[in-house]
C-alpha cells in the first residue's frame, strides 16, 4: 500500500489513513475489542500529532517521528513489548523486514533521551512505512492497562495522560486538551466526505 499522501486535500488524507489503519488492524489485531473506539482514537491522535496528517517529522527539528510523533524510547519500548505479546511478526510484516533486523533496530535505540542513533532503521520505518507507524502506535497503547474510552472528552484526557504525558504547565495542559477535542471534532466528518482514496 502506498504512503498516505500528506499533500492531498484533508478528506483524502483522512480516508487514506482510515483505509490503511483498517487493513493494519485487520491483519494484526483481528477481533480486537472495541475496534471502532480504537480506530477513532488512533485517528484523533494521528490527526493531532502530525499537524492534521501533514508531516511525519516534528516541527523545529524535534525528535518525534511518524504520523503519531513517537520518540526513540517509546519506539524501543513498543517493539520490545510486541515481542512479549505476540505482535513481533506483525511488526516485521509492516516494516518489510525480518525478526533479526527488527530486534537489532530496537536494541540500537536509547533507553533514555530523545536522540535517534545515526542511520536508525526504526526512524526510517516511521518515515516510510505508515503501516508500521500505525501498528507501533497500537502496540504502545496496548501497554496501557486502562482501555481506550469511547467518549471524546475522556479520549482527550486519555491522550494527555498516556500519550502526551508531559506539559509545561497546567494551563498548557488545559489548552492542549481543548485543542485535541476541537481537532477531533474537525476530523471526524472528513471520514464521510466524498473523495477517491488515491
Amino acid at each position: 500500500m502506498p504512503l498516505i499522501d500528506l499533500s492531498a486535500p484533508a478528506p483524502r488524507r483522512v480516508q487514506q489513513f482510515s483505509s490503511v489503519q483498517k487493513a493494519v488492524l485487520a491483519r494484526s489485531d483481528p477481533g480486537g475489542t472495541a475496534a471502532s473506539t480504537v480506530e477513532s482514537f488512533l485517528l484523533h491522535v494521528a490527526w493531532h500529532e502530525s499537524a492534521r496528517l501533514t508531516t511525519r517529522t516534528q516541527w523545529q527539528q524535534g525528535p518525534a517521528r511518524g504520523l503519531f510523533q513517537m520518540e526513540p524510547v517509546r519506539v524501543r519500548e513498543a517493539i520490545e513489548y510486541a515481542r512479549t505479546r505476540g505482535f513481533e511478526t506483525a511488526l516485521v510484516v509492516e516494516a518489510r523486514t525480518d525478526v533479526t533486523t527488527l530486534r537489532a533496530a530496537a536494541a540500537a535505540l536509547p533507553t533514555t533521551g530523545i536522540t535517534w542513533p545515526s542511520g536508525s532503521l526504526a526512524e526510517q520505518w516511521l518515515l516510510t512505512h505508515d503501516e508500521f507507524a500505525i501498528l507501533l502506535a497500537r502496540i504502545a497503547l496496548k501497554k496501557i492497562p486502562i482501555p481506550i474510552p469511547s467518549a471524546l472528552e475522556l479520549q482527550a484526557h486519555y491522550w494527555a495522560d498516556h500519550w502526551k504525558r508531559v506539559f509545561p504547565s497546567p494551563a498548557a495542559r488545559t489548552q492542549s486538551l481543548r485543542t485535541f477535542r476541537d481537532e477531533s471534532l474537525e476530523v471526524d466528518p472528513l471520514l464521510t466526505q466524498s473523495t477517491s482514496l488515491y
